[in-house]
């Protein structure tokens, strides 16, 4: 039996050893990290990104505020949490792109289709959204170029112009009574004897001999001296039966009601000046603009119109203020720390709580109530 159990363990051992390290190996193969690449063309180094492949790449969380992605393939592209504040989206592909929870803040999206793409909480406030394919389900209001709906084809009011037919009116004067069988001008002596008492209607006999001309003889019966002097020369009757049909043009005239003139093209009355494409400003008119609680790090502002502008909460970190006009312009609680305002007119600026470490203010009319 001793003899056996030691054969016995001899069988095992070298088949257990085996197993170990088989099972050894597949671990360390499947543990084994798989090197993840990031493919060459999702590289976005610097700011011109126009016509670039970047389809399927992850690009979320990123800070791509002033970019420009124009006619760039980004379908099925991850852009979530990304600052996608005044990036040039224009005639871009962002066909079921991931655009959940970013900042399209002042974007343009021209002629770009979204089409699929997924935006639960993104905010577009200012966005461009002309000629756009597919929805956005973003908060904010967006601006939208008005089409060619001033067209509102007011030629059609010269319709009108058929008034003048009713001078035409007198003519039927003569036979008013005649004016439900004008097409039978092939025997217009047989209209006379409608004229006649209304009782001998029921005897049309008399309409079958209409080349009887002595039938007058019964026409001075009814004292209508007017109606026998027509019959003698029927074929000017002709002429007048034609003039009735141009009666039933009055009719026509009352289609003036074409008076949808005032269309609803007041509706587009966005203010494009209030909108800041990618990182530069310089020279625009943004007097009055709500600009509050923007991310405008380092726009370039020089020379800018911000008389009254609304730049409360807004992050300036680094922006350029060189001889812009901000009189009256509302700073409180912005962040303007190493902002630039050489020259700049702050007067009658607020600023409450504002910080602006490594602020210049060389040459600056007016004061700034921060926090250096």
């Amino acid at each position: 039996m001793p003899g056996n159990r030691s054969f016995l363990r001899l069988g095992i051992g070298p088949a257990a050893l085996i197993a170990t390290l088989a099972l050894l190996i597949g671990t360390a193969i499947v543990s084994s990290p798989t090197p993840t690449t990031l493919a060459s063309n999702c590289s976005i180094a610097g700011t011109n990104h126009d016509n670039q492949d970047l389809s399927g790449c992850n690009l979320s969380g990123l800070n791509l505020s002033g970019y420009s992605f124009v006619n760039a393939n980004l379908m099925g592209a991850n852009l979530s949490g990304s600052n996608l504040n005044g990036v040039n989206f224009t005639g871009a592909n962002l066909t079921n792109a991931n655009l959940q929870g970013s900042s399209l803040n002042d974007a343009n999206l021209t002629n770009a289709n979204v089409t699929g793409a997924l935006s639960a909480g993104t905010s577009c406030r200012g966005a461009n959204i002309t000629g756009m394919t597919g929805t956005l389900s973003c908060t904010g209001t967006v601006t939208s170029t008005p089409t060619s709906t001033p067209t509102n084809t007011p030629t059609r009011t010269p319709t009108p112009t058929n008034t003048p037919t009713p001078t035409r009116t007198p003519t039927p004067t003569n036979t008013p009574t005649r004016t439900s069988t004008p097409t039978n001008t092939s025997t217009p002596t047989n209209t006379p004897t409608p004229t006649n008492t209304p009782t001998r209607t029921s005897t049309p006999t008399p309409t079958n001999t209409p080349t009887n001309t002595p039938t007058p003889t019964i026409t001075p019966t009814p004292t209508n001296t007017s109606t026998p002097t027509r019959t003698a020369t029927p074929t000017n009757t002709p002429t007048q039966t034609n003039t009735p049909t141009a009666t039933r043009t009055p009719t026509a005239t009352r289609t003036p009601t074409v008076t949808n003139t005032p269309t609803a093209t007041p509706t587009a009355t966005q203010t494009p000046n209030c909108t800041i494409t990618g990182n530069s400003a310089a020279g625009q008119d943004l007097a009055g603009c709500d600009l509050s609680g923007r991310n405008l790090a380092g726009i370039d502002f020089t020379g800018a119109n911000l008389r009254g502008t609304l730049l409360k909460g807004s992050n300036l970190d680094g922006a350029n203020f060189t001889n812009a006009d901000l009189t009256g312009a509302h700073l409180d609680a912005s962040n303007l720390n190493n902002a630039n305002f050489t020259n700049a007119n702050l007067t009658d600026a607020t600023s409450g709580g504002t910080t602006c470490r490594g602020a210049n203010t060389t040459g600056m009319i007016g004061t700034l109530s921060c926090t250096p």
